[in-house]
């Protein structure tokens, strides 16, 4: 620890040490006074404890410790065991939140209760809980005697379905060609709108219902062209035909 303070940063975010709360708040109040637009916000400890960065600093008399934080509303929802996904993705989902317990937690204690939260809700989505065990509590990939390399160029790429596995198996044991899942469409692609969106005018290949002016009928079409360009064509027939008729 530094004469007055330490200070660590991951990009808007910084996490200080002082000696005196009243010297970081005369600092604090300055740094408010540096520009009219910018105002910054804190946290201090309560009860010897802080979150930052997703990380739970427990302060002692003599030291500190650090396990996992995880906000108030979190759901703990995860990947179900049920959902039509790939038994590798599952299981990765568990080795990954294994491997950040072992990274975050700073004593065996620690340690220990995380692994048990984890075992708690995983079996909660609906996992075996031998299987959840064995994947916390055992490091299936360090018994693994061989290193698989993947052939990038002799591979398949599919998506997944639970119903091809045996398929995947025979391509694996006959051919030697791995299973690569590619992403499919979800739910959520289909209900949010993502990236930048085009404006409605400017949409091709677009279905449309032009309602008449003068009766309750409505002209409905289909376009290549963009929308605006096949209104302005229709809107020009019309007053074609109306010179014609006239």
């Amino acid at each position: 620890m530094g004469k007055f303070w330490d200070w660590a940063r991951l990009i808007d975010d910084t996490l200080s040490v002082w000696q005196s709360e009243d010297i970081f708040q005369d600092f604090f109040t300055f740094l408010n006074t540096l520009h009219d637009s910018i105002k910054w916000t804190c946290e201090t400890e309560k009860e010897g404890k802080i979150a930052i960065f997703d990380i739970h600093i427990i302060r002692t008399d003599t030291a500190y410790s650090t396990t996992v934080y995880r906000k108030p509303a979190a759901s703990d929802r995860y990947i179900h065991y049920t959902s039509a996904q790939a038994w590798k993705e599952k299981a990765s989902a568990i080795r990954t939140l294994k491997a950040r317990a072992h990274e975050y937690c700073s004593n065996e204690e620690l340690l220990a209760q995380e692994l048990t939260h984890l075992l708690n809700v995983f079996i909660q989505n609906g996992y075996p809980e031998m299987t959840v065990w064995r994947l916390l509590y055992q490091d299936l990939k360090e018994n693994k005697k061989e290193k698989v390399d993947l052939d990038m160029a002799k591979a398949l790429y599919v998506p997944y379905h639970p119903r091809a596995r045996k398929l995947y198996r025979i391509f694996k044991k006959e051919f030697g060609i791995d299973t690569i899942f590619k992403k499919t469409q979800t739910l959520g692609d289909i209900i949010l709108k993502k990236g930048r969106q085009i404006e409605k005018g400017y949409k091709k290949n677009t279905v449309y219902s032009i309602p008449c002016g003068e009766c309750p009928k409505r002209y409905v079409g289909q376009t290549t062209a963009t929308l605006n360009k096949r209104n302005s064509q229709h809107k020009n027939w019309c007053q074609k035909k109306q010179k014609r008729q006239s």
